[in-house]
């Protein structure tokens, strides 16, 4: 026998597919304040339970006289959460579990009334253990049943959207998670004979790469929930559908923004090719003023006015291929460039300032293995 109207509710749903059939609307939360919960349409008799995570739920049953020619309202004594408890809110009527469907996730704010209520915790009549993540597509145990009297039924609501049910005839329950990674779930369990283990905290899917398990069935948080007013205001509609006119407007605010990324996208990089462009132009035209450099012609190679105030010029090829110059060329040994990888005697590190000073012949450490120091002959000295 079935002693909770909630539980006859739970073993009607999980055999019958149950859509929303009526419109609900929550009014604001606060602590030890009356709640107010308003709807349209539905068939007497009707549950209200609230599920705050981590701690009992509570279940009301709705008086016949709170409903009146197809529109209802009731009013919750003194919520009796502190501020700050985060909970949801689901309504069932005669047709099955959640078929006023399962609000998102709402937080107890601050009293008003300031009124004088009992707001503890409170201790479930048996517990249940689930582990520690959730996982797309993989295995979720639940476990530990405690004093629960089987069988029974676990529970899944997901804020805003679908929920499960699942009948629990042993001691463990497998559940293989089809549901997308990100979406948030909290469990309760109740057992045949109407005790309750309580609501677990919210739990979020991990996404993983296996969506073998995932389809259009699939539950997920994408349902009509009841709508929240601010204050303990009259029902209002619980869904909106944009007008035309504002989805053009937002089509064009889109098109606008693509198109004037394009466009300084391609101005920036027109402005990127000409710089390079007079930036090869320049140099090229100080290249052939140098080249047009007079210079005294008592000296066989250009830019030789000086062997130490001008810049040394570079000396392709490898330290091998250099080597291999000829001895003989004096000019050509004198500007080989020392390689700022290469050590000096002793081993230890210097700046590359000062192995050009060793090259030039300043330097008193330097290793004769590598660049031997070599002076102009006597008559092309100035």
């Amino acid at each position: 026998m079935l002693k909770s109207p909630l539980l006859r509710l739970l073993y009607i749903t999980s055999v019958l597919s149950v859509v929303r059939a009526f419109s609900v609307t929550v009014g604001t939360p606060t602590q030890c304040d009356n709640l107010i919960v308003s709807w349209t349409g539905g068939q007497a008799p009707f549950q209200i339970l609230l599920t705050p995570f981590a701690s009992p739920l509570h279940n009301y049953s709705v008086p016949a006289s709170a409903f009146s020619n197809g529109e209802g309202s009731y009013s919750i004594t003194e919520l009796p959460f502190t501020t700050g408890t985060q909970f949801l809110v689901v309504m069932s009527d005669a047709t099955g579990f959640a078929s006023g469907g399962t609000t998102t996730i709402l937080t107890v704010g601050s009293p008003v009334a300031n009124n004088d209520c009992a707001t503890g915790p409170g201790v479930p009549n048996f517990y249940f253990s689930t582990p520690l993540q959730l996982q797309q597509c993989t295995e979720y145990d639940f476990t530990d049943f405690g004093t629960a009297v089987l069988p029974a039924t676990i529970t899944g609501l997901i804020p805003g959207g679908d929920y499960m049910v699942f009948n629990v005839t042993g001691s463990t329950y497998t559940w293989i998670a089809d549901v997308a990674g990100g979406t948030n779930i909290v469990w309760f369990m109740i057992d045949s004979l109407g005790n309750q283990g309580g609501v677990s905290p919210l739990d979020t899917v991990a996404p993983l790469s296996n969506t073998s398990c995932l389809n259009a069935n699939s539950p997920s948080s994408t349902m009509s929930a009841p709508s929240q007013t601010s204050g303990q205001s009259t029902p209002q509609t619980t869904s909106q559908t944009p007008s035309p006119s504002n989805s053009s407007n937002s089509n064009t605010n889109v098109g606008v923004i693509a198109g004037a990324t394009v466009g300084g996208v391609a101005f920036l990089a027109l402005l990127i090719i000409a710089g390079i462009y007079c930036r090869r132009k320049a140099s090229r035209q100080s290249r052939r003023k140098d080249d047009d450099h007079n210079v005294k012609q008592i000296f066989p190679f250009q830019y030789q006015t000086d062997h130490i105030g001008l810049p040394l010029p570079m000396q392709h090829g490898t330290q091998s291929q250099m080597a291999n110059v000829s001895v003989s060329d004096p000019f050509i040994q004198h500007f080989r460039q020392p390689s700022y990888t290469d050590s000096y005697a002793g081993g230890s590190s210097i700046s590359s300032a000062r192995r050009l000073m060793g090259a030039m012949g300043g330097g008193q450490n330097a290793s004769p293995n590598i660049f031997a120091h070599q002076t102009l002959p006597w008559q092309l000295r100035i």
